[in-house]
């Protein structure tokens, strides 16, 4: 290759340069978070511990908001799990005991958000709950209701 190509060259090459070193550098986010376990299974009154671990870059010193969000059939909930102080690393466990009434056979999924300030990073979550199957479950719910309704009638008379 010539002297006059690589002059042509060079500008585009420092330009290519800077661009990819820019966006390896605003990819890099300055803390994670690790969630274990990721994907569990359990029945209804069990107990799991979670146990969540924030690391951070040398010198981040900012607060890291933590929230859950969690779906599971039509029911969506945020639970705000609060905030942590630096320093970091930090290691903490939050222990989940299945509600009884959850019926079996759903998943539930939750995904764990870490903020701080314009920073997000998310780990998700899934948590099956055995037992019987999801239909039986809605069947002896909606018995359960038409029961009450029946007993609240009777009542009336």
């Amino acid at each position: 290759m010539n002297s006059n190509k690589l002059k042509k060259l060079l500008p585009l090459l420092v330009l290519l340069v800077f661009l990819t070193q820019t966006i390896l550098l605003d990819a890099q986010t300055p803390y994670s978070i690790e969630v274990t376990p990721l994907s569990a299974e359990a029945e209804q009154g069990d107990s799991i511990t979670y146990i969540i671990e924030i690391t951070a870059a040398p010198g981040f010193q900012e607060n890291i908001e933590l929230k859950l969000d969690v779906s599971v059939l039509t029911i969506s909930r945020t639970y705000e799990l609060g905030t942590v102080y630096p320093p970091y690393p930090q290691t903490f466990e939050h222990t989940f005991t299945v509600p009884e009434e959850v019926p079996g056979g759903v998943t539930v999924n939750g995904k764990i958000t870490a903020t701080s300030g314009d920073i997000i990073v998310e780990e998700d979550v899934q948590l099956k709950i055995k037992g019987g199957n999801i239909l039986e479950s809605i069947v002896n719910m909606i018995k359960q209701f038409i029961n009450q309704i029946i007993e609240a009638i009777n009542n009336l008379f």
